[in-house]
């Protein structure tokens, strides 16, 4: 595995300068031990977006879906990861559970994609392609 990323040289081809912003603020130094509160927070946020279906019915609930569970494998990894890399994975993790990022989860169809683009991207860093969502 190569070096630790910088998070901003990460993202900077696939996300706007505000998102990208975004993301690198999100990735904060993270305990190991912080994972089973992690998880809670990916799993309240897909129950959020489970609930809303009927009332907003652009969510994208399938990407949510593939998105949650695929962070929360991620999450599996926490104790083995360099502290940088733990770092890209919370920034991911935070973006996905921040509903309002620069597209709105909960009110455009595409509102995931760019939660998508910044896992996938952070999966291919930490060594976990197999969890890379393609559309």
């Amino acid at each position: 595995m190569s070096a630790p990323t910088r998070p901003d040289v990460l993202v900077d081809a696939i996300l706007h300068p505000g998102e990208r912003d975004r993301f690198v603020a999100l990735c904060l130094e993270t305990d190991p031990a912080e994972a089973p509160e992690l998880r809670r927070r990916v799993v309240g946020h897909l129950a959020l977006v489970e609930s809303l279906l009927d009332e907003r019915p652009a969510v994208d609930a399938d990407a949510s879906r593939q998105l949650a569970a695929a962070l929360l494998s991620a999450l599996d990894d926490l104790p083995t990861l360099a502290d940088g890399r733990r770092s890209l994975l919370r920034g991911a993790l935070e973006y996905y559970v921040d509903e309002s990022d620069s597209i709105s989860d909960l009110d455009d169809p595409t509102g995931f994609d760019d939660d998508i683009r910044v896992a996938n991207a952070v999966f291919r860093e930490i060594g976990r392609d197999d969890l890379v969502i393609t559309p």
